[in-house]
């Protein structure tokens, strides 16, 4: 009666990027359904106590996940309309859709353009990132 829980599946063979996307959409549009902020986000280990979402966790993408999202949180309340475009400065590491293309053994850093396109201006921003390897 007071929360939403949102369960992910990730099996073999999915786009582990395309699922946070979708889940932070969902997440996101749920906020601004019911008017609340983002800060009342919270993970399941917040409830039981258990590892949990052990995969996020694990893999230090906790921090990732909320600004995803945060940022939908904001185009999606303040910015109906906008039109954004990813561009990869490392395309044989991340594609222009964000999907991590290869495993790295290391943290990587890579980097990529964003141009947003809103009520007919446009502007261009160099955004950096680290891809931190699956354990």
């Amino acid at each position: 009666r007071n929360s939403i829980g949102i369960e992910t599946c990730i099996n073999e063979g999915v786009d582990y990027n395309q699922v946070m996307r979708n889940t932070s959409n969902l997440v996101a549009a749920l906020l601004i359904y019911f008017d609340l902020g983002t800060d009342r986000v919270l993970q399941h280990r917040s409830f039981s106590g258990k590892l949990c979402p052990q995969v996020m966790i694990q893999n230090y993408l906790l921090d990732n996940f909320q600004s995803m999202v945060d940022n939908e949180y904001i185009i999606r309340k303040y910015f109906n309309g906008i039109d954004i475009k990813y561009e990869s400065n490392n395309p044989e590491l991340l594609s222009n859709d964000g999907k991590i293309l290869k495993a790295v053994n290391s943290d990587t850093k890579v980097s990529y353009k964003v141009t947003v396109t809103y009520n007919g201006k446009t502007k261009t921003f160099e955004k950096e990132t680290i891809v931190k390897p699956i354990v």
